[in-house]
C-alpha cells in the first residue's frame, strides 16, 4: 500500500521508528541505524537560529574560566615575589631601622662591659655573650638584614651565631679583606690584639662594635659613646674631635687632683 508524506514530515528508514516532538517543530524519527529529519527551509533556518547563540555562549564562558583562573593564578606569583626578602632590592635602611641599630650595639655594649667585669676580660666572640648577658639573640642581627638579607662584615663572621655587627676586639685573625687596607699587621695578629694596641695608641675612642650596613657608619667606643665616622675611623674628623674632647676632660681631671 503506498503511502504520501506530506513536506516537513519524516519518512521511516527502518522496521522499527520512534516519532517524537522536534524542538523545532515536525517529528523526530529514532531508529537502531540513525535518524533522518526531513524539514522545510524554513524549520532548517529557525533550528539554527537557536543552536549558534547556545554555542557562542559555551565559548564565552570557558573564556571566562581561563581568564579569572589565569588572573588568581598570576596575583598569587605576584604576591610571593614581593614577600620574599632579596639582598638586590636597592633599598636602604630606614630611620626606624637606624635606631634599632643603635640600641642594640648599646645594649651589646653593655653586655660586653658585664662580661669583662665578670671574668676580667673581653669575650672572644659576641656569641659569648648569650643567652647570660643577652637573652635575646636577635639582639646581635639588624633589623634591615631581616628585610633585605643584605649584610657588611668583612670576614668577621661570628662562627657560632648569626650576627650584623662587626666586634672589633674578636678573637679572629685579622682578615684578608682588613689586612689589604693595613699591609703593615703582623702576620698571625688576631682582632683583639689589633685593636688592644690601637686603644694604647688613640684611647677610648677606638670602636669596640660597628655596623657597616650605614653611610657613615654606626660604632659604639671602647667606653661607650655611640658616634658615626667613615669606614677608616681613625682619620675621620669626628674621630678627632672626640679625642680632644677625651684629652680635654683628662687634662681638668690632672688639674683638678694636682690642686690642694
Amino acid at each position: 500500500m503506498a503511502h504520501n508524506f506530506a513536506a516537513g514530515q519524516r519518512r521511516p528508514i527502518s522496521r522499527f521508528l520512534l516519532f517524537l516532538p522536534s524542538t523545532a517543530g515536525g517529528v523526530k524519527a529514532h531508529s537502531g541505524e540513525g535518524t533522518i529529519v526531513q524539514r522545510n527551509p524554513m524549520q532548517t533556518e529557525k533550528k539554527q537560529w537557536v543552536l549558534i547563540p547556545s554555542r557562542f555562549c559555551a565559548l564565552i564562558c570557558l573564556g571566562i574560566l581561563i581568564a579569572a583562573t589565569t588572573s588568581a593564578w598570576s596575583k598569587g606569583q605576584s604576591s610571593t615575589r614581593v614577600q620574599r626578602p632579596t639582598v638586590s632590592d636597592g633599598s636602604s635602611p630606614t630611620a626606624e631601622e637606624h635606631d634599632a641599630d643603635k640600641k642594640n650595639l648599646l645594649l651589646i655594649y653593655k653586655a660586653l662591659k658585664s662580661y669583662e667585669k665578670e671574668h676580667g676580660k673581653l669575650p672572644d666572640w659576641l656569641s659569648d655573650l648569650v643567652p647570660k648577658y643577652i637573652q635575646d639573640s636577635n639582639v646581635l642581627v639588624s633589623p634591615f638584614f631581616l628585610r633585605t638579607g643584605k649584610e657588611v662584615l668583612y670576614g668577621n663572621e661570628d662562627p657560632h651565631l648569626k650576627t650584623s655587627y662587626i666586634y672589633e676586639f674578636s678573637a679572629k685573625p685579622i682578615p684578608a679583606a682588613i689586612r689589604g687596607a693595613f699591609p703593615n699587621l703582623p702576620d698571625g695578629m688576631t682582632m683583639k690584639e689589633w685593636k688592644t694596641k690601637q686603644v694604647a695608641e688613640f684611647g677610648r675612642v677606638v670602636p669596640i662594635v660597628r655596623c657597616f650596613l650605614y653611610d657613615p657608619v654606626l660604632n659604639v667606643s671602647s667606653d661607650g659613646e655611640f658616634f658615626e665616622s667613615g669606614a677608616y675611623w681613625e682619620t675621620d674628623p669626628k674621630t678627632l674631635e672626640l679625642r680632644k674632647k677625651r684629652m680635654g676632660a683628662g687634662s681638668k681631671t690632672a688639674t683638678k687632683n694636682d690642686n690642694p
